[in-house]
């Protein structure tokens, strides 16, 4: 059965790490951008430069290279709760340059803010898997 959420590494995302890996060079994370797929499920493409409807951006709060597996990158970004209204189905790790590395579909989470009556703190985690192994954590 295939999965039905998963991540991608990106077309720019594989040529930058390609090119980190070869020169010794970092690929500089810098924002997980979220979206709400424009009110319904797509399919995710590796070819995606932006999400299909990104609806909030903040700094990634952690970036990990899996220790069991260097072919894993694991990062973190924290959604405060004033922010919100809105629905959870896509998300995307961008670059300091805003470039879109990888991008993921994501199960469907409703992000409130304050004003509706509810609150809720979240912390959106996404694992990608790359086509190289990644020698150090010092790539990412």
């Amino acid at each position: 059965m295939a999965e039905k959420f998963f991540s991608l590494i990106t077309d720019i995302g594989k040529r930058q790490i390609t090119n980190a890996v070869a020169l010794g060079k970092k690929v500089e994370l810098s924002s997980l951008c979220i979206g709400d797929g424009a009110g319904g499920y797509y399919e995710i493409s590796e070819s995606q430069t932006q999400l299909k409807n990104q609806v909030w951006e903040g700094a990634l709060t952690k970036v990990i290279v899996g220790e069991n597996n260097k072919n894993e990158i694991l990062v973190e970004a924290y959604i405060p709760t004033d922010i919100g209204g809105f629905y959870i189905r896509e998300a995307g790790i961008k670059d300091k340059d805003g470039n879109l590395i990888a991008v993921a579909k994501h199960p469907e989470t409703y992000k409130p803010v304050g004003e509706f009556g509810a609150y809720k703190d979240i912390t959106i985690r996404t694992v990608s898997y790359t086509h190289l192994t990644l020698p150090t954590s010092d790539l990412v």
